[in-house]
């Protein structure tokens, strides 16, 4: 469905106006909808301060359970390459359920095999070195 301007109004080819969607600013709406919120879904309230917390504890207390799991599995070294269409990235940032590494490229470290298979997935590239 097309649409033609007529004065202020948005006239749409099949004769229907709509002024909403001719004097929407944010360029966010698409043709034939308006932009609305679902009031369901929109909070009223900021979070309160102790559920923060609460939220920052839980995280905090899965990543050191992921660091002590990670800790049990075999340490592999291992070689990140340079990226050679972004040379000046020399970390790659890695995580694990709350539990991150950040490795520099070109320099070999050891990891847990986890991790290095993240890596591999990810297309990194980590080459085993002795």
């Amino acid at each position: 469905m097309g649409k033609k301007k007529s004065g202020e109004d948005l006239v749409l080819e099949d004769g229907y106006e709509n002024e909403d969607l001719d004097r929407s600013s944010s360029g966010d709406v698409v043709e034939g909808m308006t932009q609305e919120r679902d009031p369901d879904t929109v909070m009223t309230e900021d979070v309160p301060k102790n559920m923060e917390k609460s939220i920052e504890k839980q995280v905090t207390q899965m990543g050191k359970q992921t660091a002590e799991k990670l800790r049990q599995y075999p340490q592999e070294k291992v070689l990140i390459p340079v990226d050679k269409l972004n040379k000046h990235i020399q970390d790659v940032v890695v995580g694990i359920n709350g539990w991150n590494f950040q490795i520099q490229r070109n320099v070999p470290v050891e990891l847990p095999s986890p991790v290095v298979d993240l890596l591999e997935r990810a297309g990194y590239a980590p080459t085993r070195v002795r």
